[in-house]
C-alpha cells in the first residue's frame, strides 16, 4: 500500500478507535495520527492495542521530525515517544477525536456497539484507506463521489 508523504516539522495528535471482527471477544483497534497543519490523517494502522502495533506508526511519525506529538494518557505511548515530543494535555486531541466521531457516522461498521462483519483486518483496512486517503483526493478534484466525506 502506497501511502502519501508525511509532511515534516509538523503538529501531530494519535489516538485509538476500538472495533470488532466476528465477535466483541476478537477486539481490533484503528491507531490514527492526525496532523494539525493540514488537518489530514497522515497515517493509521489497524491491529491488537500492543506495544508492536503502536511502534509501527510512532516509528513513521518520528521520522518526519514532528514539533510535539499529542496523545492520550495511555501507559505505551511514554515508552515509544520521546519526552521532549510527547505531551498528554488536556483537551489537545479534540481534532482526532472528532474524526473518528466522523468516521463512525460515515461508517456504520465501526460504530460503538455493532460488529464489523469483515473476517480480516485487510477489509477494514482498506475501507479506512478509501476513507482516509479519498479525503485528500477531494483537493485534487479527483473523485467528486468523495466530496461529502470532508
Amino acid at each position: 500500500m502506497v501511502k502519501p508523504p508525511i509532511p515534516k516539522d509538523i503538529t501531530i495528535e494519535i489516538d485509538e478507535l476500538k472495533t470488532y471482527n466476528k465477535s466483541k471477544t476478537n477486539e481490533r483497534w484503528v491507531v490514527a495520527a492526525y496532523c494539525r497543519e493540514t488537518k489530514k490523517v497522515i497515517d493509521y494502522t489497524v491491529g491488537r492495542r500492543t506495544t508492536k502495533t503502536l511502534q509501527c506508526i510512532i516509528d513513521t511519525l518520528l521520522y518526519a521530525n514532528p514539533k510535539k506529538i499529542y496523545s492520550d494518557r495511555l501507559n505505551i505511548y511514554p515508552k515509544l515517544i520521546p519526552k521532549h515530543l510527547h505531551s498528554t494535555k488536556r483537551r489537545e486531541t479534540n481534532h482526532i477525536e472528532r474524526k473518528f466521531l466522523d468516521l463512525r457516522t460515515h461508517i456504520k461498521r465501526l460504530g460503538r456497539k455493532s460488529i464489523n462483519k469483515a473476517e480480516k483486518d485487510k477489509y477494514t483496512d482498506a475501507i479506512l484507506r478509501i476513507y482516509f486517503l479519498g479525503i485528500s483526493l477531494k483537493e485534487n478534484k479527483v473523485s467528486k463521489s468523495l466530496y461529502y466525506l470532508n
